[in-house]
């Protein structure tokens, strides 16, 4: 029921958001379930066929603890997926199970630094230096960087230096409902 719930609702907020502006895109988490279930991967995109959504808006999220049981079937899933114009995203990279073999095995259209990285940079230059790395990296494997966990603007700075475009974080904004996120962008306050 949570899993038809959510599904039900990524098409009328992905609706709100592009009548805004088309450039945005929409972040949805998904777990191991269904990653795993062709049925639910033909489920969405059947969703996205009988609507006006534009599925290159949507980005699916595949979390560090999202334990990969077949990979032949999770890579046919991503690419079914990514076929049909949806984003995947690697969460948390460098936590639990979002590591190297993941940037290897999944054709990712962003990987997501985990936090972790992202409080330790100031002071520890080796995590700039994995950052560094990894934006690098992003080039020659024809992925996106998106850091997580930025919660000052010295962080955003350093970020920025080290080539990051796309981030997110308490500094720009806490967790809310979608309507409210709404309301700013019809009340242009982001």
């Amino acid at each position: 029921k949570f899993k038809d719930a959510s599904l039900s609702q990524l098409v009328p907020i992905l609706m709100s958001l592009m009548s805004r502006n088309p450039l945005f895109y929409l972040a949805f988490n998904t777990d191991s379930t269904f990653i795993h279930s062709k049925d639910l991967i033909v489920d969405l995109i059947s969703r996205f066929d009988l609507s006006d959504a534009n599925p290159n808006c949507l980005v699916l999220e595949l979390p560090e603890t999202a334990v990969i049981d077949d990979k032949e079937l999770v890579f046919n899933n991503v690419s079914l997926l990514r076929n049909n114009g949806f984003g995947i995203a690697l969460d948390d990279f460098g936590m639990e199970h979002s590591n190297m073999d993941r940037i290897r095995d999944i054709p990712a259209d962003f990987v997501k630094i985990d936090r972790s990285f992202i409080v330790q940079m100031e002071g520890n230059p080796r995590s700039l230096a994995i950052i560094k790395a990894l934006v690098n990296m992003a080039k020659d494997l024809n992925f996106e960087i998106i850091a997580e966990g930025i919660e000052t603007q010295g962080q955003a700075k350093l970020l920025a230096q080290a080539g990051i475009t796309k981030v997110q974080g308490y500094y720009y904004g806490r967790p809310k409902p979608v309507d409210y996120w709404l309301d700013q962008l019809d009340r242009d306050l982001i």
